[in-house]
Parts: structure tokens; sequence; C-alpha cells
């Protein structure tokens, strides 16, 4: 068995909400700090502490992934946000394109990730499916093959 910091106390042993109850000492991990985990348990959090180090905010910018360290760095970048939904999360969307987002980086952010992925790539079809729709019904040559560059253009955007 390996060892992980406790997810209830975060490696310190003691509870200050509980100081009432037996001084406050953890009941998961009965002081030590310490909890054990599986193997996988053990890599995802290994796996999760690297990720830390590069940075403590995911930016999902139009199918890029980004780490950064402050939201200072973030905003500079990219300017201002509102909060709202995004592939079933609750994440920052920035004002000017809703497909550059931004969240805290915890312990579930592969699964984040692939939501949001597949939220980008949802919105992605159903935009070439409209310019398809459009293609249809367009008679006028200089339109169709710019619909026809539009449409290439967002199919290669796919990941």
């Amino acid at each position: 068995m390996y060892k992980i910091p406790c997810k209830n106390c975060k490696g310190h042993g003691v509870l200050n909400n509980f100081k009432h109850v037996q001084d406050g000492i953890c009941f998961k991990c009965s002081g030590s700090g310490y909890q054990e985990a599986s193997k996988e348990e053990y890599e995802n959090y290994k796996q999760f502490e690297e990720m830390q180090k590069q940075g403590k905010y995911i930016v999902f910018n139009n199918g890029k992934t980004e780490l950064f360290q402050n939201e200072k760095k973030i905003f500079a970048q990219y300017g201002n946000f509102f909060t709202g939904e995004y592939g079933n999360y609750s994440v920052k969307i920035n004002y000017k394109n809703e497909n550059i987002i931004y969240t805290r980086h915890t312990i579930n952010s592969d699964e984040f990730i692939r939501a949001v992925k597949n939220e980008y790539n949802n919105k992605l079809n159903k935009k070439i499916i409209k310019f398809k729709k459009q293609l249809e019904d367009e008679l006028d040559q200089e339109w169709i093959e710019l619909l026809n560059k539009k449409i290439k253009q967002l199919e290669s955007q796919l990941i």
C-alpha cells in the first residue's frame, strides 16, 4: 500500500472546525496526516502534484489546454471572464470568445478536460452542419467557395 496526504485534513492531522471533539484529531487518518491508497490513487496523486507545480489554473483556449499559476496572468492575456456552464461544469468564460474558459486545477481535471473537449467538438460540429445547410441553398459561386473554406477551417479545428 501507498501513503498519500489525508483528503479530509489535507495532511495536517487536525481539523480546526472540530477542536471541541477529541482536540480536533482527524477521524479518517487518526491524526497521522496520511492515509493508505492503492497504486492507482497514488499515481493519480503524484500526477496531480506535478500538474500543480506547472499551474493552479487550467485555461482551455479553442482546443488547447494551458496552465497558469495565478488569475492575474490569465486576465492580462485574455481579458475579463464571467461565470457560466461549459460541458456540464461551472467555469469562467471569456466575454469575447466563449471557447476560452478557465477553472481551478483539481484532482478531477482529467474528467473536466475530457468534458470540455467534447463540448468544444459538439459546438464546432453544429457550426459545420449549419454551414453545410447554407451551402445546399446557395447559388452564388463565390459564397460556395467561401463556405467550403470555412467548413474546412472548422473541421481542422476538431480535436
